[in-house]
């Protein structure tokens, strides 16, 4: 898979999820209480989190300054994200409290994968 097909696909990922959590932050919301209570779930986005971040890393471990080291930092990202959920699931719980209990972090947190999404939109389809 090409640099640009990569940024594609995680920039067509991204940039809705920030969208959907700007436009319906209650569901969001519901959606992050939820996993305190749902051990399954926490498991498997880890899991799932693991087995991308290992293929990203695996096929795209590039370590030059360019455009092509965020998707090798994206692949680290979720390489540890999967770890951290796998290894340590009641981590999480702190950090989703904070996204629920707060108006300002729900307000601004969008923001985050919706920029993030447009740059690696623009480098998948236009540059």
């Amino acid at each position: 898979m090409s640099d640009t097909q990569l940024f594609q696909m995680l920039g067509l990922a991204m940039f809705p999820i920030g969208v959907g959590m700007l436009a319906h932050p209650e569901v969001f919301k519901k959606i992050f209480k939820n996993l305190e209570h749902d051990p399954a779930a926490v498991y498997l986005s880890g899991f799932v989190s693991l087995f991308l971040g290992y293929a990203l890393v695996a096929f795209h471990n590039t370590w030059q300054f360019d455009r092509s080291l965020i998707i090798t930092l994206v692949g680290w990202a979720a390489l540890i994200k999967g770890l951290s959920l796998l290894l340590f699931p009641t981590s999480l719980f702190g950090a989703t409290r904070k996204f629920t209990d707060s108006d300002r972090y729900r307000k601004c947190f969008p923001w985050y994968p919706i920029l993030f999404g447009l740059v690696l939109l623009y480098f998948g389809f236009f540059a």
